[in-house]
């Protein structure tokens, strides 16, 4: 197929193309109509809060290892961030631990991640999984 021909065939569907588009976008807008006004602000909540995404399919099995992730990283990161500040930055003890909430609420996404990894992951022995 030569490149002009490649153009022609390509103006030549466009009509089909852009038709095809706007019914989906029509299709869109009905969809959009149809939700109450609350649907619709719990979808767009969804999009802009991702807790909202994943806590409904979150398992009773994935929450106890979170707390206990939990549980382990604040045993290790409050006394560490409360020394800190009390020797480096020469403040309250109470500043290291305000400091300390941020990774602990991050490593949750994070473990979650990392174990999707290793379930999935293939590796040259097999699976990551099933490796002793």
């Amino acid at each position: 197929m030569t490149p002009q021909s490649r153009t022609e065939v390509a103006f030549a569907t466009l009509p089909e193309r852009l038709s095809r588009a706007a019914k989906q976008a029509q299709k869109r807008e009905r969809v959009e109509e149809d939700l109450t006004r609350w649907q619709l602000l719990y979808r767009r909540a969804r999009y802009y809060i991702p807790v909202l995404q994943w806590l409904p399919h979150h398992s009773l099995k994935s929450f106890m290892w979170d707390v206990v992730a939990a549980l382990t990283l604040t045993s290790l990161i409050a006394p560490q961030s409360m020394s800190y500040t009390t020797n480096l930055v020469h403040t309250d003890p109470i500043h290291g631990l305000f400091g300390a909430a941020v990774p602990a609420m991050i490593s949750s996404r994070v473990g979650n991640t990392i174990a999707k990894f290793i379930k999935e992951e293939e590796h040259t022995h097999g699976r990551m999984s099933n490796v002793h």
